[in-house]
């Protein structure tokens, strides 16, 4: 047979209207695929001319305006429904003029719409999708609508359709959405889920002067009831916040099929649906429905389901367990969701081998756009330190799939937090690359949330009749928008959308289909009131396409996982159908090849059976399913077997949950960005009663009591509290005679300043038999409220003296506070240091604090974190302290910093710094060329500090307030009165401008960095080091240096989250405590919490460590805020060798000595010994050192600088080394 002339030898491939040439033949073959394009990634917009897909969805303005749930647009879905080869394209019109184009070739279409018979006029078409329901081989076409059953049209497979909606069982009308389908229960037939939103508004039905006249509730007998005629939109809502009507929308449907296109409706209750603890829903739940999509999330090869709600609705993630009953996942896997939720996207973004979840909302890119609308959701903020609860946030999510089932929402870190008014999602390797990016469809007929429109149409409707009212508010006409996968993890936005953005527009339904034949996949979108977009992929990327031919009744394959390996990235997709908002893709999928020369595909069908092929690039592989083909190994995804956890979590032994009753800070400063007052606790481990073992002892706060946890041979027994303590308690620093503790005290809830100097810096607590006794004022008080302690011998006279570290001064942040240094006396008292205290006057507001030796003359240097400034280094010469924060090139870091310790990283002896920040996942950015600016100052003249974040704004040239103009207002009422007294008008001002002439008695601090981050030890300077990105989830406090898994290599650990934030701005709950396990190089790797067993969801604080039973391994502890202690037993790092050394009676414990193991080979990793460091904590003194081969000895550096070198042998559980003779 002669070549095409456009190609050679078996190059033949789609050229105009040829059809391919397949090599081979069922189950396997393939064809050459024609790659050509651009160099440069994207699109190009077909238009209709050179299509022919002529196709507008076009309702009516009256339409809209009378049920405005019609403006949610029509989808798009994408198949071959005439068994050419081509992919056709079915477009909804709104008005039920659908429009189905049949592929000729070259994107060539022809309009089939009347002869197909897929119009119909007395519906009002939203969603489809194109799926062999009766497993003919051939696609039928699924179409929802408002108002009515589902529509099932049957294919005659040449794409002419036949209703068959009744006799399939399609009888309840409905306001559909969007239809997902897939093989929920193993049959081998796709059953359907389809999500319902509701038919119209009570807004649509009811006037405000309905309303008036007839309130939506009233009081009758005593109970809240609502009026009869609102009864079929409202009920009756009651919580501890009070009562309110809530407007329900509508059941959703499961629909069984029974292998021949006909279906059963089961309902979204019973035996079918379980709830998060495992029981019946006893009712089905009335949402807002706008998408559902099912994707196997866990890797057992069923179908889960995400179901994405509007407004309040919950959206609700149901895992399978593999025979179609589904359990909601509850709050504790879950912690956030989309407030607005309007579509799902699934990929693996962290590339970590568990599939993730996007979820679109409508947070505004533009920064215009942020400050002038208002958003709907009704936040309630759960109790302090709950963690059974799933927050909703007005913005994009982004949920990481973790090895144990949970969640972890990190749209922010991504950069996906944002993107309009959106509706359609999907995931598509656009340039090639082996990574997904993201195509998101937006736009909106009214900017419903405009507040400067709300607030007039709140006193005035303008003359408008009620109905018309939403056509007051702007139009929300938007561009769409894509987003690079940059490969780790993060996005960025892409300047015109790789050609997605034709303007601004209302886009709605968005899906993917190789249109063309050459592998990659183009994108059709349908738009409201705009042509459909038909856009071309360019890319010239090698590319390997894989199609399925699944065995009937599923011949689509729908649930089938295909992994291409040997590529620049493996590679997973799943086959789905329908789950789009309002839409359905093709099934074909397209791998990135890079320069690979051969490559592996590896399927995984929906009945567990396997298919491996080996591949080239640039052909396009149709695979067949064979019947009775033997399972492979367990689903691609599916969590591997583990030895166990590190830790073993035994918190339910401590029974202990810490307290800490509230504060009302915004009283005093309503702008202040984040509370001060529940910072605790802290967590110290000190052998109290002198049996050689550690006791565990907890901080508390305003309202709670010390906890003190005796150890009795390795078991902790909770002794009897200690007094309630009036105000919160910092760091808990163990006395020389280890009897006795000196507790920092905030006095930040002082009611007055006044009050606030009577409180002491300090307190000493005697430790005894009957538990924490009464605090008797110890330090002296300057007026600041007190943070972080830590101890050292600062002037080398061999006892330990205290740095007081300065937190905030009451009702007056950011105002730098004072920090002093309190010298030992002979007698064991305590007595302030003026002059040695002189460098610390202005330190800052300081969080963390430790006693490091940096530059290594054996005496203690001070390392402070402080809030809106550098790590703040201050070198040890005979006692005094000068700083060295510039010279050892710290002082560009600016940030919050939180927590501060130090440790041998890199093995080479030098002491290291880790400083722990907010993370990259907190809605924030700072760089150093783009600061996180904080003015500050008393603007409006009240006696009281007020505080605005700000930050430069290019749109408007100059810096701007973050800060909401409600809540601004509410702070500074002379703003809105004055200088900018519209949401437009701030949206457009400066700062200056916002501030008026007040702004010149501000002044300014700046952060550069809010990462966690190490600081590398180079002799004279630091090399910084940003921690990896799992680290950046979400604020850390405490970091802890220790080997927990014993490889002789020092490892981190970090506790995370920050709750209290003021309100309308989202607590911080993305993180569950991290070990990291060190490689002795510097590096770290995290660890999930299946290998670390570290599973903590609450507000994590200080910790301490500890090998509380003596086993040589390091155990630790946590303090969560309002939230319950927990103690994490070490049960399967290897043992290392316990050192206990014995100094003098001024400093038994040694502190400020540093011990290395000996080797053959040289020396492991330094360790100091300190007495406060981190986030308000302390270690147990006797350190366990990690061995990576037999020692032979530990080397220790005593505080004076003393080397002394003790032989130990390799069976050596422990050792005890006295302080030798000069």
């Amino acid at each position: 047979m002669p070549l095409a002339p456009c190609v050679a030898a078996l190059l033949l491939v789609s050229c105009g209207d040829a059809p391919p040439e397949w090599i081979g033949e069922s189950p396997l073959r393939w064809h050459q695929l024609n790659v050509s394009g651009t160099e440069a990634a994207g699109f190009t917009a077909l238009g209709a001319r050179q299509t022919g897909v002529d196709f507008t969805n076009d309702p009516s303005a009256e339409m809209v305006t009378r049920n405005q749930h019609l403006a949610n647009g029509g989808g798009v879905s994408l198949g071959d429904v005439d068994g050419d080869g081509r992919v056709d394209i079915f477009l909804v019109n709104t008005r039920g003029a659908n429009g189905l184009f049949l592929n000729r070739g070259g994107m060539r279409f022809e309009d089939a719409s009347d002869a197909a018979g897929v119009n119909f006029g007395d519906r009002r078409p939203s969603g489809s999708a194109l799926v062999d329901i009766d497993g003919d081989g051939d696609l039928d076409l699924l179409v929802s609508s408002m108002g009515a059953p589902v529509t099932l049209l049957e294919n005659d497979g040449l794409g002419v359709f036949t209703d068959r909606s009744l006799e399939s069982g399609f009888e309840t009308s409905r306001a559909g959405s969007t239809m997902t389908l897939a093989d929920i229960d193993g049959d081998g037939d796709l059953d359907l889920y389809a999500a319902n939103y509701r038919l119209d508004r009570a807004a649509d039905v009811f006037s405000s002067a309905d309303r008036r006249e007839t309130p939506v509730l009233e009081r009758r007998d005593g109970e809240w009831v609502v009026n009869e005629m609102y009864r079929e939109y409202y009920r009756v809502i009651e919580d501890a916040e009070g009562v309110l009507s809530w407007e329900f929308g509508q059941a959703d449907d499961l629909y069984l099929n029974d292998g021949t296109g006909a279906f059963q409706r089961e309902p979204i209750s019973g035996s079918r649906f379980l709830d998060a603890e495992g029981e019946p829903l006893e009712v089905e739940a009335q949402e807002w429905g706008l998408a559902a999509r099912f994707r196997d999330l866990n890797g057992d090869g069923a179908p889960d389901l995400y179901v994405a709600n509007d407004f309040e609705s919950p959206d609700q993630l149901w895992i399978n367990d593999g025979a179609g009953t589904f359990r909601l996942t509850g709050a504790g896997a879950l912690r956030k969701t989309s407030h607005a939720s309007m579509s799902i996207a699934f990929a693996d973004v962290d590339a970590n081998g568990t599939t993730d979840i996007f979820v679109a909302d409508m947070l505004p890119l533009s920064s215009r756009l942020r400050k002038t609308q208002v958003s709907t959701l009704m936040e309630v903020r759960p109790p302090p330190g709950s963690v059974e609860v799933t927050m909703q946030v007005n913005r994009n999510t982004l949920l990481l799939g973790n090895d144990d089932g949970a969640w972890t929402e990190a749209a922010q870190q991504a950069g996906l937090d944002a993107s309009g008014w959106s509706w359609g999602a999907e995931f598509v390797d656009v340039d090639l690359d082996g990574h997904q990016d993201l195509l998101i469809a937006t736009g909106h007929p009214w900017n419903a949330m405009d507040a400067d429109t709300g607030e007039r149409l709140r006193r005035t409707q303008a003359g408008a009749e009620w109905k018309d009212v939403m056509n007051l508010f702007p139009a929300l006409r938007l561009p769409n928008r894509a987003f690079r996968n940059l490969g780790d993890g993060t996005f960025e936005l892409v300047e015109g959308a790789w050609g997605l953005d034709r303007g601004e527009d209302i886009s709605h339904g968005l899906a993917t289909a190789d249109l063309d034949g050459d592998g990659d996949l183009d994108v059709v979108v349908n738009r409201l009131g705009d042509p459909a977009l038909v856009l071309r992929n360019d890319s010239e990327a090698a590319r390997l396409a894989v199609k399925l031919v699944g065995l009937a009744p599923n011949t689509g394959a729908v649930g089938a996982k295909i992994l291409v390996s040997g590529g620049p990235v493996d590679q997973v997709r799943e086959v789905g159908a329908g789950g789009l908002y309002l839409s359905h893709s093709d099934g074909l999928q397209s791998f990135a090849t890079g320069s690979a020369s051969s490559l592996t595909i590896e399927v995984t069908w929906r009945s567990g059976a396997r298919t491996v092929v080996e591949a080239e690039p640039n052909r396009l592989y149709e695979i067949t399913e064979v019947l009775n083909q033997g399972a492979g190994p367990a689903p691609t995804g599916s969590p591997q077997a583990t030895e166990g956890p590190l830790f073993e979590d035994l918190r339910a032994a401590l029974a202990h949950t810490h307290a800490d009753r509230p504060f009302n800070v915004t009283v005093a400063q309503p702008l202040i960005p984040r509370e001060l007052s529940r910072l605790g606790p802290g967590i110290t481990w000190t052998d109290s009663d002198g049996d050689g073992d550690p006791d565990l002892v907890v901080g508390a706060g305003a309202g709670g009591a010390v906890a003190y946890f005796e150890n009795q041979n390795g078991t902790l027994r909770r002794a009897v509290a200690g007094p309630a303590l009036e105000y919160d308690v910092t760091t808990l620093l163990p006395e020389p005679d280890g009897r006795s503790l000196l507790a920092g005290v905030a006095n930040y809830e002082a009611p007055s300043p006044t009050a606030a100097v009577e409180v002491p810096t300090a307190v000493s607590i005697r430790l005894g038999p009957g538990g924490p006794g009464m605090g008797v004022p110890a330090l002296s008080s300057d007026g600041s409220s007190t943070g972080a302690l830590a101890s050292a011998d600062v002037d080398g006279d061999g006892d330990l003296d205290v740095f007081v570290g300065g937190r905030v001064y009451a009702s007056a942040y950011p105002l730098p506070p004072t920090s002093r240094l309190f010298r030992r006396q002979q007698d064991g008292s305590l007595v302030y240091d003026s002059a040695a205290s002189a460098p610390f006057s202005r330190v800052g507001l300081v969080s963390g604090v430790t006693f490091t030796d940096i530059d290594g003359d054996a005496d203690p240097d001070l390392v402070v974190a402080t809030d809106w400034g550098p790590p703040r280094l201050f070198i040890n010469n005979r006692g005094g302290f000068t700083e060295s924060t510039r010279s050892w090139g710290l002082s560009p870091y600016l940030s919050w910093w939180n927590g501060v310790t130090a440790g041998d990283l890199d093995g080479d002896g030098r002491m290291d710094l880790v400083l722990t920040s907010w993370g990259r996942n907190i809605g924030l950015e700072a760089r150093t060329d783009r600061p996180l600016l904080g003015y500050w100052g008393d603007f409006d003249r009240n006696g009281q500090l007020d505080f605005l974040l700000a930050a430069r704004d290019d749109r408007i040239g100059s810096v701007a307030p973050l800060t909401s103009f409600g809540r601004l207002s509410s702070g500074l009422p002379y703003v809105r009165r004055q200088t900018t007294t519209t949401y437009g008008a701030y949206a457009d001002a400066s700062l200056a401008q916002v501030l008026g002439p007040a702004i010149s008695s501000g002044q300014v601090s700046e952060i550069t960095t809010l990462q966690h981050m190490i600081f590398l030890n180079r002799g004279d300077r630091f090399e910084p080091r940003v921690l990896p990105a799992a680290t950046q989830l979400a604020p850390a406090f405490h970091p802890s240096v220790a080997d927990f898994d014993g490889d002789g290599h020092e490892d981190l650990l970090l506790t995370q989250n920050f709750f209290p934030n003021t309100l309308g701005a989202e607590r911080f709950d993305a993180g569950r405590g991290l070990l990291l396990l060190g490689d002795g190089s510097g590096e770290f790797v995290p660890q999930t919490p299946s290998q670390s067993g570290i599973n903590l969801r609450g507000d994590q604080r200080g910790a301490a460590l500890a090998d509380y039973d003596g086993d040589g391994r390091i155990d630790l502890a946590i303090g969560q805020n309002n939230g319950q202690t927990v103690l994490l037993h070490n049960r399967r790092g290897r043992r290392g060798i316990r050192v206990r050394l014995r100094g003098g009676a001024a400093n038994p414990h040694g502190i400020g000595a540093t011990l290395r193991v000996v080797y053959a080979d040289g020396l492991g990793p330094a360790r100091e010994l300190r007495l406060g460091s981190g986030y308000w904590s302390v270690d147990d003194p006797v350190a366990v050192l990690g061995l990576r081969t037999e020692p032979e000895g530990i080397e220790v550096r005593w505080p004076d600088g003393v080397v002394q070198r003790v032989d130990v042998t390799n069976d050596q559980l422990g050792i005890t080394v006295v302080r030798a003779n000069r």
